[in-house]
Protein backbone atom coordinates (compact mmCIF):
# COMPACT_ATOMS: atom_id res chain seq x y z
CA UNK A 1 0.00 0.00 0.00
CA UNK A 2 2.52 2.02 0.83
CA UNK A 3 4.64 1.51 -2.42
CA UNK A 4 1.55 2.19 -4.62
CA UNK A 5 1.52 5.69 -2.69
CA UNK A 6 4.90 6.28 -2.99
CA UNK A 7 4.84 5.35 -6.24
CA UNK A 8 1.42 7.54 -6.99
CA UNK A 9 3.22 10.55 -5.56
CA UNK A 10 6.27 10.14 -6.88
CA UNK A 11 4.67 9.91 -10.97
CA UNK A 12 2.95 13.07 -10.04
CA UNK A 13 6.33 14.92 -9.85
CA UNK A 14 7.41 12.74 -13.22
CA UNK A 15 4.53 14.21 -15.07
CA UNK A 16 5.38 17.81 -13.82
CA UNK A 17 9.06 17.39 -14.57
CA UNK A 18 8.06 15.73 -18.36
CA UNK A 19 5.44 18.45 -18.78
CA UNK A 20 8.36 21.31 -18.36
CA UNK A 21 10.65 19.12 -20.48
CA UNK A 22 8.50 18.49 -23.06
CA UNK A 23 6.85 21.91 -23.47
CA UNK A 24 10.68 23.48 -23.61
CA UNK A 25 11.77 20.80 -26.29
CA UNK A 26 8.40 21.54 -28.59
CA UNK A 27 8.84 24.90 -28.64
CA UNK A 28 12.72 25.32 -28.47
CA UNK A 29 13.48 23.07 -31.12
CA UNK A 30 10.39 24.18 -33.44
CA UNK A 31 11.89 27.45 -33.30
CA UNK A 32 15.32 26.19 -33.95
CA UNK A 33 13.74 23.83 -37.00
CA UNK A 34 11.80 27.21 -38.42
CA UNK A 35 15.14 29.41 -38.28
CA UNK A 36 17.51 26.68 -39.82
CA UNK A 37 14.71 26.06 -42.91
CA UNK A 38 14.74 29.81 -43.42
CA UNK A 39 18.77 30.20 -43.10
CA UNK A 40 19.30 27.04 -45.77
CA UNK A 41 16.49 28.53 -47.96
CA UNK A 42 18.88 31.42 -48.11
CA UNK A 43 22.01 29.52 -48.59
CA UNK A 44 20.77 27.53 -51.12
CA UNK A 45 20.04 30.46 -52.97
CA UNK A 46 23.00 31.94 -52.67
CA UNK A 47 25.12 28.83 -53.84
CA UNK A 48 22.54 28.15 -56.45
CA UNK A 49 23.46 31.96 -58.02
CA UNK A 50 26.93 31.04 -58.06
CA UNK A 51 26.68 28.18 -59.19
CA UNK A 52 24.95 29.56 -62.32
CA UNK A 53 27.62 32.27 -62.56
CA UNK A 54 30.52 29.29 -62.50
CA UNK A 55 28.18 27.27 -65.28
CA UNK A 56 27.65 30.23 -67.28
CA UNK A 57 30.22 32.56 -67.38
CA UNK A 58 33.23 31.40 -65.24
CA UNK A 59 36.94 33.01 -64.95
CA UNK A 60 37.49 36.28 -62.64
CA UNK A 61 33.62 36.94 -62.50
CA UNK A 62 32.41 33.53 -60.99
CA UNK A 63 35.77 34.07 -58.58
CA UNK A 64 34.31 37.38 -57.05
CA UNK A 65 30.77 35.71 -57.39
CA UNK A 66 32.15 32.97 -54.78
CA UNK A 67 33.87 35.48 -52.75
CA UNK A 68 30.84 37.16 -51.93
CA UNK A 69 28.63 34.32 -51.64
CA UNK A 70 31.45 32.94 -49.22
CA UNK A 71 30.86 36.53 -46.94
CA UNK A 72 27.06 35.98 -47.06
CA UNK A 73 27.04 32.06 -46.16
CA UNK A 74 29.88 32.77 -43.42
CA UNK A 75 27.46 35.28 -42.09
CA UNK A 76 24.29 32.59 -42.39
CA UNK A 77 26.63 30.09 -40.71
CA UNK A 78 27.52 32.86 -37.51
CA UNK A 79 23.53 33.51 -36.95
CA UNK A 80 22.87 29.57 -37.31
CA UNK A 81 25.52 28.61 -34.74
CA UNK A 82 23.91 31.55 -32.34
CA UNK A 83 20.08 29.89 -32.87
CA UNK A 84 21.42 26.52 -32.00
CA UNK A 85 23.98 27.87 -29.21
CA UNK A 86 20.97 29.76 -27.45
CA UNK A 87 18.83 26.91 -28.29
CA UNK A 88 21.26 24.51 -26.61
CA UNK A 89 21.37 26.71 -23.25
CA UNK A 90 17.62 26.85 -23.34
CA UNK A 91 16.92 23.06 -23.79
CA UNK A 92 19.97 21.70 -21.35
CA UNK A 93 18.17 24.53 -19.12
CA UNK A 94 14.66 22.99 -19.22
CA UNK A 95 15.91 19.48 -18.52
CA UNK A 96 18.02 20.39 -15.93
CA UNK A 97 14.91 21.88 -14.14
CA UNK A 98 12.27 18.96 -15.62
CA UNK A 99 14.84 16.52 -13.79
CA UNK A 100 15.34 17.59 -10.71
CA UNK A 101 11.40 17.76 -10.55
CA UNK A 102 11.02 14.26 -11.38
CA UNK A 103 13.99 13.13 -9.14
CA UNK A 104 15.97 12.18 -11.67
CA UNK A 105 19.68 13.30 -10.43
CA UNK A 106 22.02 11.77 -13.27
CA UNK A 107 19.27 13.57 -15.73
CA UNK A 108 19.71 16.97 -13.67
CA UNK A 109 23.75 16.39 -13.86
CA UNK A 110 23.70 15.81 -17.67
CA UNK A 111 21.66 18.79 -17.91
CA UNK A 112 23.87 21.20 -16.16
CA UNK A 113 26.76 19.46 -18.12
CA UNK A 114 25.20 19.91 -21.50
CA UNK A 115 23.98 24.12 -20.05
CA UNK A 116 27.92 24.38 -19.14
CA UNK A 117 28.77 23.51 -22.65
CA UNK A 118 26.60 25.31 -24.19
CA UNK A 119 27.33 28.73 -22.66
CA UNK A 120 31.08 28.31 -23.16
CA UNK A 121 29.95 27.17 -26.69
CA UNK A 122 28.25 30.39 -27.41
CA UNK A 123 31.17 32.51 -25.67
CA UNK A 124 33.60 30.79 -28.46
CA UNK A 125 30.91 31.37 -31.01
CA UNK A 126 30.90 35.09 -30.21
CA UNK A 127 34.72 34.97 -30.55
CA UNK A 128 35.02 33.41 -33.58
CA UNK A 129 32.84 35.66 -34.89
CA UNK A 130 34.93 38.83 -33.60
CA UNK A 131 37.90 37.78 -35.50
CA UNK A 132 36.04 37.02 -38.28
CA UNK A 133 36.65 33.32 -38.22
CA UNK A 134 33.28 33.07 -39.79
CA UNK A 135 33.81 35.30 -43.09
CA UNK A 136 37.21 33.33 -43.92
CA UNK A 137 35.23 30.14 -43.05
CA UNK A 138 32.23 30.88 -45.54
CA UNK A 139 34.88 31.90 -48.53
CA UNK A 140 37.31 28.92 -48.00
CA UNK A 141 34.30 26.45 -48.63
CA UNK A 142 33.10 28.19 -51.72
CA UNK A 143 36.12 27.97 -53.05
CA UNK A 144 36.41 23.99 -52.34
CA UNK A 145 32.60 23.58 -53.87
CA UNK A 146 34.37 24.78 -56.73
CA UNK A 147 37.42 22.76 -56.40
CA UNK A 148 35.65 19.37 -56.18
CA UNK A 149 32.74 20.25 -59.26
CA UNK A 150 36.17 20.12 -61.03
CA UNK A 151 37.99 17.48 -59.48
CA UNK A 152 34.70 15.40 -59.80
CA UNK A 153 34.31 16.19 -63.65
CA UNK A 154 37.73 15.59 -64.55
CA UNK A 155 37.57 12.37 -62.77
CA UNK A 156 34.47 10.93 -64.43
CA UNK A 157 36.45 11.94 -67.75
CA UNK A 158 39.24 10.31 -67.21
CA UNK A 159 37.65 7.55 -65.86
CA UNK A 160 34.68 7.20 -68.20
CA UNK A 161 35.22 9.65 -71.08
CA UNK A 162 36.57 6.70 -73.22
CA UNK A 163 32.61 5.10 -72.84
CA UNK A 164 30.35 7.86 -73.98
CA UNK A 165 27.18 6.18 -72.91
CA UNK A 166 28.51 5.14 -69.26
CA UNK A 167 30.13 8.80 -69.31
CA UNK A 168 26.58 10.51 -70.51
CA UNK A 169 24.77 8.24 -67.73
CA UNK A 170 27.41 9.41 -65.13
CA UNK A 171 26.93 13.29 -65.51
CA UNK A 172 23.02 13.10 -66.03
CA UNK A 173 23.49 11.25 -62.13
CA UNK A 174 25.44 13.79 -61.00
CA UNK A 175 23.67 16.90 -62.45
CA UNK A 176 26.83 17.71 -63.93
CA UNK A 177 25.38 18.67 -66.96
CA UNK A 178 23.63 21.19 -65.20
CA UNK A 179 23.93 24.26 -62.73
CA UNK A 180 23.54 22.24 -59.39
CA UNK A 181 25.35 18.93 -58.47
CA UNK A 182 25.89 16.45 -56.22
CA UNK A 183 25.15 12.50 -55.89
CA UNK A 184 21.33 11.38 -54.47
CA UNK A 185 22.06 8.58 -51.86
CA UNK A 186 18.90 7.56 -50.16
CA UNK A 187 19.38 6.35 -46.38
CA UNK A 188 17.47 4.12 -44.36
CA UNK A 189 17.16 4.60 -40.54
CA UNK A 190 15.95 2.01 -37.82
CA UNK A 191 15.99 2.38 -34.39
CA UNK A 192 16.72 -0.41 -32.36
CA UNK A 193 13.23 -1.02 -30.47
CA UNK A 194 11.94 -3.99 -27.54
CA UNK A 195 7.99 -4.86 -27.68
CA UNK A 196 6.96 -6.25 -24.34
CA UNK A 197 4.49 -8.52 -26.74
CA UNK A 198 7.52 -10.40 -27.30
CA UNK A 199 9.77 -9.70 -24.96
CA UNK A 200 9.80 -10.35 -21.11
CA UNK A 201 10.61 -6.82 -20.25
CA UNK A 202 9.66 -7.37 -16.53
CA UNK A 203 11.77 -10.62 -16.49
CA UNK A 204 14.74 -8.62 -18.31
CA UNK A 205 14.20 -5.79 -15.38
CA UNK A 206 14.16 -8.31 -12.55
CA UNK A 207 17.47 -10.11 -13.90
CA UNK A 208 19.54 -6.79 -14.43
CA UNK A 209 19.51 -7.19 -18.19
CA UNK A 210 17.26 -3.68 -18.27
CA UNK A 211 16.70 -0.47 -16.29
CA UNK A 212 13.38 0.31 -17.06
CA UNK A 213 13.10 3.24 -14.65
CA UNK A 214 16.82 4.65 -16.16
CA UNK A 215 15.26 3.49 -19.77
CA UNK A 216 12.40 5.87 -19.15
CA UNK A 217 14.25 8.53 -18.32
CA UNK A 218 13.63 8.29 -14.10
CA UNK A 219 15.36 7.71 -10.98
CA UNK A 220 17.77 4.90 -10.67
CA UNK A 221 20.20 3.87 -9.05
CA UNK A 222 20.95 0.73 -10.66
CA UNK A 223 22.87 1.96 -12.40
CA UNK A 224 23.63 5.85 -11.66
CA UNK A 225 24.75 6.91 -15.01
CA UNK A 226 25.39 10.31 -16.23
CA UNK A 227 26.17 9.14 -19.31
CA UNK A 228 22.87 7.33 -20.20
CA UNK A 229 21.82 7.54 -23.83
CA UNK A 230 18.55 9.44 -24.72
CA UNK A 231 16.37 6.34 -24.48
CA UNK A 232 12.83 6.20 -24.74
CA UNK A 233 9.63 4.01 -23.11
CA UNK A 234 5.98 4.36 -24.17
CA UNK A 235 3.02 2.66 -23.47
CA UNK A 236 1.21 0.82 -26.82
CA UNK A 237 -2.33 2.08 -27.80
CA UNK A 238 -4.41 -0.46 -28.94
CA UNK A 239 -3.80 0.36 -32.15
CA UNK A 240 -0.57 -0.47 -31.99
CA UNK A 241 0.83 2.77 -32.26
CA UNK A 242 3.31 4.88 -29.47
CA UNK A 243 1.05 6.46 -26.81
CA UNK A 244 3.31 10.74 -27.02
CA UNK A 245 3.72 11.14 -23.38
CA UNK A 246 6.22 8.96 -21.17
CA UNK A 247 5.51 6.67 -19.06
CA UNK A 248 5.85 7.13 -15.49
CA UNK A 249 6.85 5.11 -12.31
CA UNK A 250 3.49 4.20 -11.28
CA UNK A 251 3.06 2.27 -15.46
CA UNK A 252 6.52 0.86 -14.70
CA UNK A 253 5.87 -0.68 -11.53
CA UNK A 254 2.49 -2.03 -12.35
CA UNK A 255 4.05 -3.47 -15.16
CA UNK A 256 6.55 -5.18 -13.12
CA UNK A 257 4.87 -6.49 -10.41
CA UNK A 258 1.81 -7.96 -13.04
CA UNK A 259 4.77 -10.02 -14.98
CA UNK A 260 3.82 -7.89 -17.90
CA UNK A 261 -0.13 -8.12 -17.86
CA UNK A 262 -0.53 -4.38 -17.38
CA UNK A 263 0.61 -2.05 -19.94
CA UNK A 264 1.98 -2.68 -23.19
CA UNK A 265 5.41 -1.14 -23.29
CA UNK A 266 8.11 -0.45 -26.07
CA UNK A 267 11.48 0.71 -25.45
CA UNK A 268 13.61 2.74 -27.99
CA UNK A 269 17.15 3.20 -28.46
CA UNK A 270 16.78 6.48 -28.71
CA UNK A 271 14.39 9.12 -28.35
CA UNK A 272 13.03 11.13 -31.62
CA UNK A 273 15.28 14.52 -30.84
CA UNK A 274 18.55 12.22 -30.77
CA UNK A 275 17.98 10.66 -34.13
CA UNK A 276 16.74 13.78 -35.72
CA UNK A 277 19.87 15.47 -34.27
CA UNK A 278 22.01 12.95 -36.28
CA UNK A 279 20.10 12.44 -39.35
CA UNK A 280 20.51 16.38 -39.84
CA UNK A 281 24.15 16.58 -38.95
CA UNK A 282 24.60 13.51 -41.40
CA UNK A 283 23.02 15.84 -44.31
CA UNK A 284 25.13 18.77 -43.07
CA UNK A 285 28.27 16.89 -43.45
CA UNK A 286 28.14 14.68 -46.73
CA UNK A 287 26.74 17.66 -48.29
CA UNK A 288 31.35 19.17 -48.60
CA UNK A 289 31.21 15.44 -49.97
CA UNK A 290 29.23 15.85 -53.19
CA UNK A 291 26.24 13.37 -51.55
CA UNK A 292 22.79 14.63 -50.68
CA UNK A 293 21.90 12.36 -48.46
CA UNK A 294 17.83 11.36 -48.30
CA UNK A 295 16.59 9.99 -44.95
CA UNK A 296 13.46 7.73 -44.84
CA UNK A 297 12.12 10.26 -41.64
CA UNK A 298 11.29 13.66 -41.80
CA UNK A 299 13.92 14.88 -39.25
CA UNK A 300 13.40 18.20 -39.73
CA UNK A 301 10.03 19.65 -37.61
CA UNK A 302 10.06 15.93 -35.89
CA UNK A 303 8.11 16.96 -33.14
CA UNK A 304 5.16 16.38 -35.34
CA UNK A 305 6.31 13.17 -36.90
CA UNK A 306 7.19 11.05 -33.45
CA UNK A 307 6.57 7.70 -35.18
CA UNK A 308 10.20 6.91 -36.29
CA UNK A 309 11.14 3.76 -38.08
CA UNK A 310 12.48 1.04 -35.63
CA UNK A 311 13.56 -2.24 -35.91
CA UNK A 312 12.38 -4.67 -33.55
CA UNK A 313 14.82 -7.08 -31.53
CA UNK A 314 14.22 -9.88 -29.29
CA UNK A 315 17.16 -11.68 -28.56
CA UNK A 316 19.51 -9.93 -25.59
CA UNK A 317 22.64 -10.30 -27.42
CA UNK A 318 20.93 -8.02 -30.18
CA UNK A 319 20.19 -5.39 -26.98
CA UNK A 320 24.39 -6.20 -26.27
CA UNK A 321 25.03 -5.99 -29.87
CA UNK A 322 28.30 -8.05 -30.55
CA UNK A 323 29.83 -6.00 -33.59
CA UNK A 324 31.83 -9.10 -34.92
CA UNK A 325 28.39 -9.98 -36.37
CA UNK A 326 27.26 -7.11 -37.76
CA UNK A 327 27.70 -8.40 -42.19
CA UNK A 328 25.69 -11.31 -40.82
CA UNK A 329 23.02 -9.58 -38.70
CA UNK A 330 21.61 -7.65 -41.18
CA UNK A 331 21.38 -10.47 -43.96
CA UNK A 332 20.07 -12.94 -41.19
CA UNK A 333 17.39 -10.32 -40.04
CA UNK A 334 16.34 -9.47 -43.78
CA UNK A 335 17.49 -5.69 -43.51
CA UNK A 336 19.87 -6.94 -45.98
CA UNK A 337 20.37 -9.78 -48.78
CA UNK A 338 23.89 -8.97 -49.62
CA UNK A 339 23.01 -7.83 -53.36
CA UNK A 340 25.20 -5.28 -54.37
CA UNK A 341 22.57 -2.63 -55.88
CA UNK A 342 21.85 -2.09 -51.92
CA UNK A 343 25.08 -0.56 -51.99
CA UNK A 344 23.25 2.74 -52.97
CA UNK A 345 20.81 2.69 -50.23
CA UNK A 346 22.90 3.23 -46.56
CA UNK A 347 21.36 1.25 -43.96
CA UNK A 348 22.16 3.23 -40.31
CA UNK A 349 20.99 1.06 -37.39
CA UNK A 350 20.84 2.94 -34.25
CA UNK A 351 21.28 0.34 -31.28
CA UNK A 352 21.14 0.23 -27.26
CA UNK A 353 24.59 -0.82 -26.45
CA UNK A 354 27.45 -2.84 -28.32
CA UNK A 355 30.57 -4.51 -27.42
CA UNK A 356 33.92 -4.87 -29.32
CA UNK A 357 35.94 -8.11 -29.61
CA UNK A 358 37.67 -6.94 -26.36
CA UNK A 359 34.79 -6.76 -24.22
CA UNK A 360 34.51 -2.73 -24.38
CA UNK A 361 31.98 -0.44 -25.45
CA UNK A 362 31.92 0.93 -28.66
CA UNK A 363 31.14 3.92 -30.32
CA UNK A 364 30.09 2.77 -33.92
CA UNK A 365 31.43 1.02 -36.38
CA UNK A 366 30.36 -0.24 -40.33
CA UNK A 367 30.10 -3.27 -41.72
CA UNK A 368 30.11 -4.85 -45.35
CA UNK A 369 33.55 -3.15 -45.97
CA UNK A 370 37.22 -4.66 -46.09
CA UNK A 371 39.54 -1.92 -44.65
CA UNK A 372 43.35 -1.91 -44.30
CA UNK A 373 45.47 1.39 -43.96
CA UNK A 374 48.83 2.64 -42.98
CA UNK A 375 51.60 3.49 -45.12
CA UNK A 376 52.72 -0.02 -46.00
CA UNK A 377 49.18 -1.65 -47.79
CA UNK A 378 49.46 -3.53 -50.30
CA UNK A 379 48.42 -1.94 -53.63
CA UNK A 380 44.93 -0.60 -53.42
CA UNK A 381 42.08 -1.67 -56.02
CA UNK A 382 40.39 1.69 -55.69
CA UNK A 383 42.96 3.38 -57.66
CA UNK A 384 45.16 7.16 -56.91
CA UNK A 385 43.66 7.98 -53.58
CA UNK A 386 46.08 9.98 -51.50
CA UNK A 387 45.38 9.09 -47.89
CA UNK A 388 47.37 6.12 -47.37
CA UNK A 389 43.58 4.31 -47.24
CA UNK A 390 42.16 1.18 -48.57
CA UNK A 391 38.41 0.48 -48.67
CA UNK A 392 36.76 -2.10 -50.89
CA UNK A 393 32.64 -3.32 -50.45
CA UNK A 394 32.92 -6.62 -49.01
CA UNK A 395 31.61 -9.49 -51.13
CA UNK A 396 31.68 -11.92 -48.36
CA UNK A 397 31.36 -11.97 -44.64
CA UNK A 398 34.14 -14.24 -42.36
CA UNK A 399 31.73 -17.41 -43.30
CA UNK A 400 31.88 -17.16 -47.25
CA UNK A 401 28.09 -15.78 -47.08
CA UNK A 402 27.14 -12.52 -48.61
CA UNK A 403 28.07 -9.82 -46.90
CA UNK A 404 25.29 -7.12 -45.78
CA UNK A 405 26.73 -3.39 -45.75
CA UNK A 406 25.51 -0.98 -42.94
CA UNK A 407 26.55 1.65 -40.01
CA UNK A 408 25.53 1.34 -36.54
CA UNK A 409 25.77 3.93 -33.69
CA UNK A 410 24.56 4.65 -30.89
CA UNK A 411 23.73 8.05 -28.38
CA UNK A 412 26.67 8.74 -26.41
CA UNK A 413 26.87 11.88 -23.75
CA UNK A 414 27.80 14.44 -24.16
CA UNK A 415 26.40 15.02 -27.42
CA UNK A 416 27.94 18.52 -28.27
CA UNK A 417 31.17 16.42 -28.41
CA UNK A 418 30.07 13.18 -29.59
CA UNK A 419 27.47 13.49 -32.15
CA UNK A 420 29.12 13.20 -34.90
CA UNK A 421 30.06 8.74 -34.73
CA UNK A 422 26.83 8.62 -37.52
CA UNK A 423 28.60 10.46 -40.21
CA UNK A 424 32.07 9.48 -39.13
CA UNK A 425 30.82 6.00 -39.61
CA UNK A 426 28.68 7.13 -43.25
CA UNK A 427 32.41 8.35 -43.72
CA UNK A 428 33.36 4.96 -43.69
CA UNK A 429 30.97 3.80 -45.84
CA UNK A 430 31.87 5.97 -48.17
CA UNK A 431 35.79 4.63 -48.22
CA UNK A 432 37.19 6.73 -45.70
CA UNK A 433 39.63 5.53 -42.83
CA UNK A 434 41.24 6.97 -39.39
CA UNK A 435 44.78 6.90 -41.16
CA UNK A 436 45.97 10.65 -41.62
CA UNK A 437 42.75 12.23 -39.53
CA UNK A 438 45.08 13.52 -36.79
CA UNK A 439 43.49 16.19 -35.32
CA UNK A 440 39.66 16.23 -33.64
CA UNK A 441 38.99 19.20 -35.76
CA UNK A 442 38.58 15.91 -38.34
CA UNK A 443 35.23 13.70 -38.66
CA UNK A 444 37.53 10.42 -39.16
CA UNK A 445 39.35 11.16 -36.15
CA UNK A 446 39.07 8.40 -33.81
CA UNK A 447 40.94 8.37 -30.36
CA UNK A 448 42.82 5.41 -30.75
CA UNK A 449 44.08 5.52 -33.88
CA UNK A 450 45.06 9.04 -34.31
CA UNK A 451 46.73 12.07 -31.82
CA UNK A 452 44.63 14.75 -30.85
CA UNK A 453 47.04 16.94 -31.22
CA UNK A 454 47.96 17.90 -34.93
CA UNK A 455 48.58 21.76 -36.91
CA UNK A 456 45.36 21.29 -38.17
CA UNK A 457 43.70 22.20 -35.11
CA UNK A 458 44.23 25.71 -36.51
CA UNK A 459 41.01 25.51 -38.38
CA UNK A 460 39.17 25.89 -35.55
CA UNK A 461 39.26 29.69 -36.06
CA UNK A 462 36.80 29.53 -38.89
CA UNK A 463 35.07 25.71 -38.63
CA UNK A 464 33.00 25.12 -35.48
CA UNK A 465 33.21 21.47 -35.39
CA UNK A 466 34.84 18.64 -36.99
CA UNK A 467 34.44 18.41 -40.30
CA UNK A 468 35.27 16.10 -43.37
CA UNK A 469 38.06 17.68 -45.73
CA UNK A 470 38.28 18.43 -49.17
CA UNK A 471 40.97 15.63 -49.31
CA UNK A 472 38.66 13.51 -48.09
CA UNK A 473 35.80 14.20 -50.26
CA UNK A 474 38.03 14.18 -53.42
CA UNK A 475 38.80 10.06 -51.71
CA UNK A 476 35.45 9.70 -51.37
CA UNK A 477 34.99 9.92 -54.69
CA UNK A 478 37.75 7.67 -56.06
CA UNK A 479 36.04 5.18 -54.13
CA UNK A 480 32.66 5.36 -55.41
CA UNK A 481 33.65 5.58 -59.06
CA UNK A 482 35.76 2.50 -58.45
CA UNK A 483 33.38 0.71 -56.10
CA UNK A 484 30.19 2.07 -56.72
CA UNK A 485 29.62 2.17 -59.99
CA UNK A 486 26.28 0.78 -59.64
CA UNK A 487 24.97 3.98 -58.30
CA UNK A 488 26.12 5.77 -60.75
CA UNK A 489 24.95 3.83 -64.17
CA UNK A 490 22.95 0.61 -64.13
CA UNK A 491 25.96 -0.51 -67.19
CA UNK A 492 28.62 -0.46 -63.53
CA UNK A 493 28.23 -2.80 -61.41
CA UNK A 494 29.54 -2.64 -57.73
Amino acid sequence: MFEDIGNAVASGFEFVGEVVEEVVDVVVDTAEDIANAVIEFIRDAVNSVVDWIDYNIGGFVAGIARFIAGIINGILRLVEEIVRGIATIVRALGKAIGSLIRFDFAGFIRGLGDLALGVINLGIIIVRAVFGGYIVGGVIEQFERHELREFVENLVNERYGHRPDVHRDIRDKLGLNRVSWGLMLEAEHKVFMLDSVHVPLWKWHNEGTIDLYSLAGLLSFSPFSIQHPRTMVRTVSGSSTNNWFPVTRWVISRHLESQGREYRLRVFAMTPQAVAEKLELSVEKCAKLGIKLSWNWNHQFYIFNQQFPAHEIKEKDEYLFALGSQDRYVRDKGLRTGNSVEECRILALGAFHYQLKNGKEGFGQVGGRSISEGPDIDPCDTPDRTDSCCITVAKKDDNGNPAGSSVIHRDVWPSHALRYILPHEIGHYLGLCHYGHDGVQNIMFQLQANSIWDPGLVKYYYQSEPEFTLNDAKNVWRFILDQLGCCLSDKLKC
